[in-house]
Protein backbone atom coordinates (compact mmCIF):
# COMPACT_ATOMS: atom_id res chain seq x y z
CA UNK A 1 0.00 0.00 0.00
CA UNK A 2 2.87 2.36 0.79
CA UNK A 3 4.35 1.69 -2.65
CA UNK A 4 1.08 2.62 -4.36
CA UNK A 5 0.85 5.87 -2.35
CA UNK A 6 4.46 6.63 -3.21
CA UNK A 7 3.79 6.08 -6.97
CA UNK A 8 0.70 8.31 -6.87
CA UNK A 9 2.59 11.12 -5.09
CA UNK A 10 5.47 10.85 -7.58
CA UNK A 11 3.00 10.98 -10.49
CA UNK A 12 1.40 14.18 -9.18
CA UNK A 13 4.78 15.81 -8.50
CA UNK A 14 5.98 14.89 -12.00
CA UNK A 15 2.78 16.29 -13.56
CA UNK A 16 3.08 19.53 -11.57
CA UNK A 17 6.72 19.93 -12.66
CA UNK A 18 5.79 19.46 -16.34
CA UNK A 19 2.91 21.96 -16.13
CA UNK A 20 5.05 24.62 -14.45
CA UNK A 21 7.57 24.47 -17.32
CA UNK A 22 5.04 25.37 -20.02
CA UNK A 23 5.59 28.53 -22.09
CA UNK A 24 4.06 31.73 -20.70
CA UNK A 25 1.68 33.06 -23.36
CA UNK A 26 2.04 36.72 -22.47
CA UNK A 27 1.23 38.73 -25.64
CA UNK A 28 3.11 41.79 -24.33
CA UNK A 29 6.40 39.96 -24.64
CA UNK A 30 5.83 38.57 -28.11
CA UNK A 31 7.70 40.30 -30.91
CA UNK A 32 5.60 41.04 -33.97
CA UNK A 33 8.09 41.48 -36.80
CA UNK A 34 5.47 42.72 -39.28
CA UNK A 35 4.12 45.57 -37.15
CA UNK A 36 4.30 49.18 -38.33
CA UNK A 37 4.97 52.21 -36.11
CA UNK A 38 1.98 53.77 -34.35
CA UNK A 39 1.34 57.53 -34.48
CA UNK A 40 -0.96 59.03 -31.83
CA UNK A 41 -1.63 62.42 -30.20
CA UNK A 42 -1.03 64.51 -33.33
CA UNK A 43 -1.05 68.12 -32.02
CA UNK A 44 -0.29 71.53 -33.52
CA UNK A 45 1.03 74.23 -31.17
CA UNK A 46 -1.28 76.99 -32.49
CA UNK A 47 -4.87 76.12 -33.38
CA UNK A 48 -5.46 79.18 -35.60
CA UNK A 49 -2.10 80.58 -36.70
CA UNK A 50 -1.82 84.08 -38.14
CA UNK A 51 0.67 85.24 -40.80
CA UNK A 52 4.22 84.82 -39.55
CA UNK A 53 3.39 82.27 -36.83
CA UNK A 54 5.51 79.14 -36.77
CA UNK A 55 3.51 76.01 -35.96
CA UNK A 56 5.13 73.14 -34.08
CA UNK A 57 3.62 69.76 -34.87
CA UNK A 58 4.14 67.04 -32.27
CA UNK A 59 3.14 63.38 -32.23
CA UNK A 60 3.70 60.34 -30.07
CA UNK A 61 5.39 57.63 -32.16
CA UNK A 62 5.80 54.11 -30.79
CA UNK A 63 6.92 50.76 -32.13
CA UNK A 64 6.41 47.19 -31.03
CA UNK A 65 9.05 45.58 -28.86
CA UNK A 66 11.98 44.45 -30.95
CA UNK A 67 11.67 47.09 -33.70
CA UNK A 68 13.24 50.53 -33.89
CA UNK A 69 12.36 53.68 -35.79
CA UNK A 70 14.57 54.63 -38.70
CA UNK A 71 12.90 58.01 -39.41
CA UNK A 72 10.10 60.32 -38.30
CA UNK A 73 9.34 63.03 -40.87
CA UNK A 74 7.04 66.05 -41.11
CA UNK A 75 5.91 66.91 -44.66
CA UNK A 76 3.68 69.85 -45.57
CA UNK A 77 2.22 71.56 -48.60
CA UNK A 78 0.94 75.10 -49.10
CA UNK A 79 -2.30 75.38 -51.09
CA UNK A 80 -1.62 71.92 -52.54
CA UNK A 81 1.87 72.67 -53.91
CA UNK A 82 5.50 73.05 -52.84
CA UNK A 83 5.94 70.05 -50.52
CA UNK A 84 8.52 70.62 -47.81
CA UNK A 85 9.96 67.92 -45.57
CA UNK A 86 11.84 68.09 -42.26
CA UNK A 87 13.08 65.41 -39.90
CA UNK A 88 11.23 65.40 -36.58
CA UNK A 89 13.23 65.05 -33.38
CA UNK A 90 12.39 63.79 -29.91
CA UNK A 91 15.08 65.59 -27.98
CA UNK A 92 16.90 62.31 -27.33
CA UNK A 93 14.31 60.82 -24.97
CA UNK A 94 10.73 59.60 -24.97
CA UNK A 95 8.27 58.87 -27.74
CA UNK A 96 7.14 62.45 -28.52
CA UNK A 97 8.59 63.84 -31.75
CA UNK A 98 8.23 67.42 -33.02
CA UNK A 99 8.91 69.45 -36.13
CA UNK A 100 8.27 73.06 -37.16
CA UNK A 101 6.26 74.44 -40.07
CA UNK A 102 7.68 77.87 -40.90
CA UNK A 103 5.46 80.93 -40.69
CA UNK A 104 3.36 81.70 -43.76
CA UNK A 105 3.23 85.29 -45.00
CA UNK A 106 -0.30 85.49 -46.40
CA UNK A 107 -3.62 84.95 -44.71
CA UNK A 108 -5.84 82.26 -46.20
CA UNK A 109 -3.00 79.85 -47.03
CA UNK A 110 -4.15 76.25 -46.61
CA UNK A 111 -1.48 74.10 -44.96
CA UNK A 112 -1.77 70.30 -45.13
CA UNK A 113 0.76 68.25 -43.19
CA UNK A 114 1.63 64.59 -42.72
CA UNK A 115 3.71 62.89 -40.04
CA UNK A 116 5.42 59.74 -41.34
CA UNK A 117 7.12 57.15 -39.13
CA UNK A 118 9.28 54.42 -40.67
CA UNK A 119 10.75 51.23 -39.23
CA UNK A 120 12.18 48.14 -40.96
CA UNK A 121 8.62 46.90 -41.67
CA UNK A 122 7.37 50.00 -43.50
CA UNK A 123 5.84 53.43 -42.99
CA UNK A 124 2.76 54.76 -41.20
CA UNK A 125 1.27 58.20 -41.96
CA UNK A 126 -1.08 60.48 -40.03
CA UNK A 127 -2.32 63.80 -41.43
CA UNK A 128 -3.73 67.14 -40.32
CA UNK A 129 -4.37 70.60 -41.78
CA UNK A 130 -5.06 74.24 -40.97
CA UNK A 131 -5.65 77.57 -42.69
CA UNK A 132 -3.64 80.68 -41.84
CA UNK A 133 -6.03 83.26 -40.36
CA UNK A 134 -6.04 86.97 -41.17
CA UNK A 135 -4.64 89.42 -38.65
CA UNK A 136 -7.39 91.01 -36.59
CA UNK A 137 -8.60 94.33 -37.94
CA UNK A 138 -8.02 97.15 -35.47
CA UNK A 139 -11.21 98.87 -34.35
CA UNK A 140 -11.96 102.03 -32.46
CA UNK A 141 -10.52 104.68 -34.78
CA UNK A 142 -12.90 107.24 -33.26
CA UNK A 143 -10.25 108.15 -30.70
CA UNK A 144 -7.52 108.67 -33.33
CA UNK A 145 -6.57 112.28 -34.13
CA UNK A 146 -4.29 113.23 -37.02
CA UNK A 147 -2.42 116.54 -37.18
Amino acid sequence: MKKLSYVIVCFFLFTAAICSCSKDDNPEEEITPSSLPTITNLVQSIASPQPGDQVIISATVTTEKGTTLSAVTLKWTLDGANQTSVAMSNGGTGDVYSGTITGQIAAGVAVAYTVSATNVNGTTDKSGNYTVKALPTPTGYSQLFLN
